[in-house]
């Protein structure tokens, strides 16, 4: 649970985080507060940064579940890699009003690389915890 819970819980502040810098950025070269929004929406780097911070806290969080339960370590991170997402594809569903805003790519490619992020990251925590 404590790595769902660093995936869900680290990567929404650092989304929070990021937006609200790259918000503060974009202000600070002019931008009017009426074109923020669709400014950001319309960065493709903005959607890239969104999948590296994403995957980062995915990795960070099956990367404890695996040392932490210290048997079947790419079980543990592969779970939190589905839970992770079901979780962030749920909340998606539910506040996202507008779904033709994201690239086509965006969706496939977050949730596409959840699960080989997490099953990667159980597998460097079992390399880490070494012979048994």
């Amino acid at each position: 649970m404590i790595g769902v819970l660093i995936d869900i819980g680290g990567g929404f502040l650092a989304e929070i985080v990021f937006a609200s810098t790259y918000a503060a950025l974009l202000l600070s070269q002019g931008v009017s507060q009426t074109d923020l929004q669709h400014r950001m929406l319309m960065d493709n780097s903005f959607y890239v940064a969104n999948v590296i911070v994403g995957d980062g806290f995915l990795a960070a969080g099956a990367f404890v579940a695996a040392r932490i339960a210290r048997v079947r370590e790419v079980e543990h991170a592969g779970l939190v890699g589905v839970v992770g997402v079901t979780i962030v594809w749920a909340i998606g569903r539910a506040i996202a009003e507008d779904r033709t805003l994201y690239p086509p790519w965006y969706a496939p490619v977050f949730y596409g690389l959840a699960l080989p992020v997490a099953l990667l990251a159980g597998y460097i925590a079992r390399r880490f915890a070494g012979p048994r």
